[in-house]
């Protein structure tokens, strides 16, 4: 059975509700959005299960998460009834002065269980530009 629209908008919301809860500082809602053995995967490194996604919740913010929007675009949606990937864009700000911090392409893997779907892994590949993105942030700040 193929994913309907209402299914890919849901799929589309819990990356939404991912992006917001990290960017309200939510861990609660954040890890709501994985499934008990969901996982997280980033330049960082991986975090598994819960309580290493809880650890990785608060690693992010105290290194370069906080302070940002997260948005993600470009969503193409593929699976069927209770599972499917996403892959879209994350493209990253800074709140105070709407300059870009960074972008990503993301893959999600995701599953429904009972009748709503999770998170089951994220990858968050960063683009290039990143690391010299925040070598010029560095550099301002030291100046």
């Amino acid at each position: 059975m193929e994913l309907t629209a209402l299914d890919k908008l849901e799929i589309m919301e819990l990356a939404a509700r991912f992006e917001m809860s990290l960017d309200k500082e939510d861990v609660e809602n954040y890890l709501a959005t994985f499934a008990s053995d969901g996982a997280l995967q980033g330049f960082w490194g991986i975090a598994k299960g819960k309580e290493e996604l809880r650890q990785g919740f608060y690693a992010m913010l105290d290194t370069f998460a906080r302070g940002k929007r997260h948005c993600s675009s470009n969503a193409i949606i593929q699976g069927n009834y209770d599972e499917a990937t996403m892959e879209s864009y994350l493209t990253v700000v800074n709140r105070e002065d709407l300059n870009r911090a960074g972008s990503a392409f993301v893959k999600d893997q995701v599953r429904k269980i009972n009748g709503k779907w999770y998170l089951i892994l994220r990858q968050i590949e960063v683009d290039p530009s990143l690391p010299l993105l925040q070598q010029s942030q560095q550099a301002g700040a030291n100046a």
